[in-house]
This record gives structure tokens, C-alpha cells and sequence, in this order.
């Protein structure tokens, strides 16, 4: 299995959960994920994989470590190259709350 070096972290807003859950599911090779769960894939502006449209918070990162926890689970670590933020969530601009 080829490990993917870069990645996004979507954050989930309760309106669109339930389509979020669906990018969760192990697709076999060649389905879109973006299209089983009807939501937008928008490029990235840093690295080559798509962050989902409709997420209010999107960081676009690269791998720098996976740390075997057991045999079913790993914690990602990864370096932040971009942060997306919807006007709609940030709460004070001026102190950075969103």
C-alpha cells in the first residue's frame, strides 16, 4: 500500500455530518469519494490533494510522521502549510477565534 504524503483535515460543521461520515468509508480503488457523498472537491492551494468545498475550516498538510499505536490505530502528525476559513466561522478576526 502506497502511504499518500500530503493530506487535508476538513473540519465537520453539523450541517454537512452526515455527507462528511460517507468520506470516512474505505471506497474501492476508482470511486470518488466527493461523488458518494455528494460534496464539492475544491484544489488546494498548497499541496496536490482537494479539500472538501462545503468544510467551514480546511488545513492542507504533509505528512511528517505515523505513530503505530496498536494494531488497528495510528496518530498522524503533520506540518500545516494552509489554513481555509470561511468568513461565515470566524467568530473575532482581531483575536484570530474562530
Amino acid at each position: 500500500m502506497r502511504i499518500q504524503k500530503e493530506f487535508v483535515v476538513n473540519l465537520v460543521s453539523e450541517d454537512s455530518l452526515d455527507k462528511m461520515n460517507i468520506m470516512a468509508i474505505d471506497f474501492p480503488t476508482g470511486v470518488s469519494e466527493f461523488d458518494e457523498a455528494k460534496l464539492t472537491a475544491v484544489p488546494s492551494s498548497r499541496i496536490r490533494t482537494p479539500r472538501i468545498g462545503e468544510s467551514h475550516v480546511a488545513f492542507e498538510c504533509t505528512l511528517m510522521q505515523i505513530v503505530k499505536l496498536g494494531p488497528l490505530r495510528s496518530l498522524v502528525l503533520g506540518e500545516v502549510l494552509a489554513m481555509h476559513v470561511r468568513d461565515d466561522a470566524v467568530l473575532d478576526a482581531e483575536r484570530g477565534l474562530v
